[in-house]
């Protein structure tokens, strides 16, 4: 996470390669992306053990959460409204979809990172990360001397 916050702990995502994946996931989302890049069009991924502090990881979840139900609910009044031809239903609809997709990309920008996979070093690149992030992550990393 990009937060700066003291990291003890880590969760397991995967690396694409792909140029500017940060860009990908942004616009269309993990799984989107993950799905049409690493399944569709075959692009190799890899699995990483990613630091990141649990209060960080609980709040970037929750944002999402919330994010995911603005969605499903403007999904709902939406289909509602058609079906019942309520326009002020639609309206309210669009604008629970708007907000449920800037809450996305407003978790996603403010907290997550970028993973890319370089297959032919075998390398993972992290970026979009704290300053802190690499001191930490050789710390939980590495065995101690």
């Amino acid at each position: 996470m990009k937060t700066g916050e003291f990291t003890d702990r880590a969760v397991r995502s995967t690396a694409i390669e792909l140029a500017h994946p940060d860009r990908w996931v942004l616009t269309i989302g993990q799984p989107l992306t993950m799905l049409l890049f690493g399944v569709v069009l075959r692009h190799a991924t890899t699995r990483v053990t990613v630091p990141v502090s649990e209060r960080a990881w609980r709040r970037w979840r929750a944002r999402l959460t919330i994010a995911l139900a603005l969605v499903g609910i403007g999904t709902t009044l939406l289909v509602v409204g058609v079906v019942r031809g309520d326009s002020a239903l639609v309206v309210f609809a669009a604008i629970a979809l708007v907000a449920g997709a800037v809450k996305r990309v407003r978790a996603w920008n403010d907290t997550w990172i970028s993973l890319q996979y370089q297959s032919a070093s075998g390398r993972v690149v992290v970026s979009r990360v704290s300053t802190q992030f690499d001191e930490q992550a050789k710390r939980i990393f590495t065995k101690p001397r």
